[in-house]
């Protein structure tokens, strides 16, 4: 799924230009002002540090690719949840949420997924000890 960027920009993840188009990271130690050296669509392009191209708006990167690995700790919502998220644990297995009552994988799906960049407090630490498999 994708989600808005986060910086730093990274070798090996899969990021999109604004007007959705794939972006191959090369490097990220390149000169000057444009030290993000990629290819979009087979032609070779360069950015700055926050994503953005020095000339072409369109293939500024603005997203990333990302996908929750089991057990992690996400914000999840639907699109009639536009005033909240909840903070759930990933079910890789059935692409849902635990059960927030047993910690067991019988929980509903979520359409939207993002990560959770906080650091985890002590409630979340042992909460998820006691996530069933």
């Amino acid at each position: 799924m994708k989600i808005p960027v986060r910086l730093p920009i990274k070798e090996g993840v899969k990021y999109y230009t604004k007007d959705g188009r794939a972006v191959k990271i090369y490097s990220t130690n390149g000169a000057s002002d444009t030290p993000i050296h990629g290819e979009v669509s087979g032609y070779i392009r360069a950015w700055n540090e926050e994503g953005a191209h020095p000339s072409m708006e369109e293939l500024n990167i603005i997203h990333e690719e990302w996908v929750p690995k089991d057990k992690d700790l996400v914000w999840a919502w639907n699109d009639d949840s536009d005033l909240c998220r909840c903070l759930r644990f990933y079910d890789a297995k059935n692409n849902a949420v635990f059960s927030s009552a047993t910690g067991a994988r019988d929980a509903v799906g979520f359409k939207y997924y993002a990560p959770y960049d906080g650091e985890w407090t002590l409630w979340a630490i042992e909460a998820r000890k006691k996530l069933k498999d």
